[in-house]
């Protein structure tokens, strides 16, 4: 059997990623089976399992790739602090209104993702992004 190219790799990460968003946001995260993502992706268990050991990695990759997307001004610009705040409030809010996997993704962290240990990691980063916002709003206020 040939080993798969990086962007081979990718492409399949990125299939089960977008799979996962689908499948997270339909049936919630706890209810949600690497098997029921390995379908939707149209991958083998193995494949999901060759790249994530659980739903709760596929999950925080998940996230990761999101939150990647959303801009975050310069906050050394100079430029008024309440002008950072109202590109980056604004910015934030176009990409939460907008379909996309920034607006799935807090989608399935508020509102698909049950309070459980199992859920534990992703709950703590929600809580992350809270604060990393509130972090900069303060940065920002204190300038």
């Amino acid at each position: 059997m040939t080993r798969k190219t990086k962007e081979e790799s990718q492409k399949t990460r990125d299939g089960i990623l977008d799979a996962a968003e689908r499948v997270f946001l339909e049936k919630g995260v706890g209810t949600t089976a690497m098997a029921d993502l390995a379908d939707a992706a149209g991958v083998s268990r193995g494949a999901v399992y060759g790249h994530y050991k659980n739903k709760i990695e596929v999950c925080l990759a998940m996230c990761d790739r999101a939150f990647g997307q959303i801009e975050v001004p310069d906050e050394n610009a100079r430029v008024p602090a309440l002008d950072i705040l109202l590109r980056a409030g604004m910015g934030f809010l176009r990409q939460c209104c907008e379909p996309g996997s920034v607006q799935r993704v807090l989608e399935i962290l508020y509102l698909k993702c049950e309070r459980s240990d199992e859920n534990e990691p992703l709950l703590r980063r929600r809580e992350l992004l809270e604060k990393q916002g509130q972090r900069f709003g303060l940065r920002q206020i204190r300038r």
